[in-house]
């Protein structure tokens, strides 16, 4: 999924919604790994020494779709602001289904919280248009 990268094959806001996708798709099949350490112990070392630059490449990687998203004019957004977006977005991927789950929440089927949320974000900067494209092909790849 890291390697997944802004390309000129089609719409650069459904690239983006398919990374967000694929990576919601990794956690729902590797959902031991985002669970909370204190209900479920520690992962092995190995897991815990890849973590810092799992998260880095997932920062890294939401940042240049963000950046080129910002020139392609798709979005708006301060270049000082686009780390603490791939952060919010980051941290609602990793944690969400978790707030959920210890907060008794419940959601649709087929309808992953983290990326309702993502898209409440995203919608607050992204051009009406972008945005309407991002949403449509995120629902497309969610049934």
């Amino acid at each position: 999924r890291l390697q997944i990268k802004p390309n000129d094959e089609t719409w650069l806001e459904h690239q983006f919604a398919e990374l967000l996708n694929t990576l919601a798709v990794e956690i729902e099949t590797h959902l031991f790994l985002y669970r909370d350490q204190s209900d479920y112990g520690n992962h092995p070392a190995s897991t815990e020494e890849a973590l810092p630059a799992i998260y880095e490449g997932t920062l890294k990687q939401f940042s240049v779709f963000i950046e080129a998203m910002r020139d392609q004019a798709l979005l708006v957004i301060e270049t000082s602001e686009i780390s603490n977006l791939c952060e919010v977005l980051a941290t609602m991927m990793r944690y969400s289904e978790e707030f959920a789950r210890e907060g008794n929440l419940t959601s649709k089927i087929n309808e992953s919280r983290a990326l309702r949320l993502q898209s409440f974000v995203l919608s607050q900067f992204m051009t009406d248009s972008a945005f309407t494209r991002f949403s449509t092909k995120l629902s497309q790849l969610r049934t």
